[in-house]
């Protein structure tokens, strides 16, 4: 079995998995495969890997073209510095500030001026709180550590922040307002050829429910068996990798559907310019969780 990946930490089960014997146990040989971010679904849809991450927008686009693809669980969920924070002027003028003062304000929630990331989620559900949209405020296009600058200069109101830039966005004076939720988690698709064998799909998951539970769990950079692997595939030192925060790893892989299926192609069907269909994709046609359902029964 092949799995295709980054180098990120995100993608740090199926490493520890693999050193620490978990697919073994399962008789997988597993294989892991660096690949170009951009070609990560691809390589599944053409069998080159049969499990990688997910984007939703891209996935789902995927999908309606024919892709045989389905998030059989999730994979990790946001840190506690993940969130939209409030430029350090406003956060001092208006320590009162809410969602109806977002009007006209200039908002960063993806990478070029996009709401295509399933970042948008909560920022929708924030500005709905005062009956508006993505239509009542300035998208920018500054994200990642140039927001921080932005922030502090005013050159935008509200940021997308991420990671280790959320503490660091509060240490500027910025107020997080938005805060992630935890059923803000990206998933793993299993493709085609893999779920065809429900034995091989089930024991791939039960492998990394095990690494979950039993590695990645708290504050896993105290672990010296996990930075000894992480160290190994990031090649990074240990003491780099330390610095940025943990990645929350769900001890049964939770996914909630709801949110990150329904809610999210309403919302971009809803603006338009994101998803390549007009009528959402149904639930069954986008996940498959029975195989995770039945490890979990085990």
């Amino acid at each position: 079995m092949t799995v295709a990946v980054t180098p990120s930490e995100q993608y740090m089960a199926f490493w520890v998995g693999k050193e620490k014997g978990e697919f073994q146990k399962e008789n997988i040989d597993l294989q892991i495969q660096d690949t170009n971010p951009t070609q990560l679904l691809q390589s599944v849809l053409t069998g080159a890997a049969d499990v990688t991450l997910a984007t939703p927008a891209g996935l789902f686009n995927a999908i309606d073209g024919g892709g045989d693809l389905r998030i059989v669980s999730g994979a990790f969920g946001p840190d506690e510095g993940t969130g939209y924070y409030l430029s350090p002027a406003l956060a001092k003028s208006k320590p009162d500030f809410g969602p109806c003062d977002m009007k006209g304000l200039n908002v960063t929630v993806a990478p070029g001026a996009t709401i295509g990331a399933h970042a948008a989620l909560p920022m929708s559900n924030y500005l709905a709180k005062c009956n508006l949209g993505f239509d009542d405020v300035k998208l920018g296009t500054t994200f990642g550590p140039d927001s921080l600058v932005a922030l502090q200069s005013g050159a935008l109101d509200v940021a997308m922040v991420y990671g280790s830039l959320g503490p660091q966005a509060a240490a500027l004076g910025a107020k997080k307002i938005v805060p992630f939720t935890k059923d803000m988690q990206t998933p793993w698709v299993f493709g085609q050829k893999l779920r065809s064998n429900p034995e091989a799909a089930a024991a791939v998951l039960r492998a990394l429910v095990r690494t979950h539970r039993t590695y990645l769990q708290g504050n896993y950079h105290d672990k010296p068996e996990v930075m000894k692997v992480l160290s190994q595939y990031l090649k990074l030192p240990e003491e780099t990798i330390a610095k940025f925060p943990p990645v929350p790893f769900d001890p049964d892989l939770a996914f909630d559907p709801k949110s990150m299926v329904v809610d999210l192609q309403n919302l971009w069907l809803e603006k338009g310019g994101i998803l390549s269909y007009k009528e959402p994709l149904t639930v069954d046609k986008v996940t498959d969780l029975s195989y995770l359902k039945r490890v979990l029964e085990q």
